[in-house]
């Protein structure tokens, strides 16, 4: 799905980090696809301690999978002001209570319409990208958290 956003949308430039999987075949099958597309940049790996850099340069962190708890990557890019659309994932609907990017219950088009609306709309970007901060900020903060458990004992 991923490759296909990158296809429908030449005007963009799109990263995508893809570690290997256990199937050898199928991740063979998707690098070379990725290879193959110009406005694609295609990482096999990129170490955890090594990740903000990408995330600090991404305009949006898109999300693609189907299926996911809470994504440890949507702490990631909200942690770096990144807003975030997804194609599936939206735990508890937070994407959109907090108002950090866009949830589109699996529909490709919205996804689609949703990242160039982003592109286009420099003063909803902005608005998304503090909200995404900030929600990292009073969310995943570990001084904020460590306090709040330590008000419970």
């Amino acid at each position: 799905m991923f490759i296909e956003l990158a296809i429908k949308n030449p005007h963009l430039q799109f990263c995508m980090i893809c570690p290997k999987s256990n199937d050898a075949k199928y991740y063979g099958i998707i690098k070379n696809k990725a290879l193959q597309v110009k406005n694609l940049h295609f990482i096999e790996f990129v170490p955890y301690n090594e990740i903000d850099v990408y995330f600090k340069k991404a305009f949006l962190f898109i999300n693609t999978s189907l299926y996911e708890g809470f994504p440890q990557t949507f702490i990631q890019a909200t942690m770096n002001a990144v807003p975030i659309v997804s194609l599936h994932v939206n735990p508890e609907d937070f994407l959109n209570v907090y108002e950090c990017g866009y949830g589109c219950n699996g529909n490709f088009e919205v996804l689609t319409n949703k990242i160039n609306e982003l592109w286009e709309d420099n003063e909803k970007y902005k608005t998304l990208s503090d909200n995404a901060y900030t929600y990292a900020y009073n969310n995943h903060n570990i001084a904020i958290n460590v306090k709040k458990l330590i008000q419970l004992f």
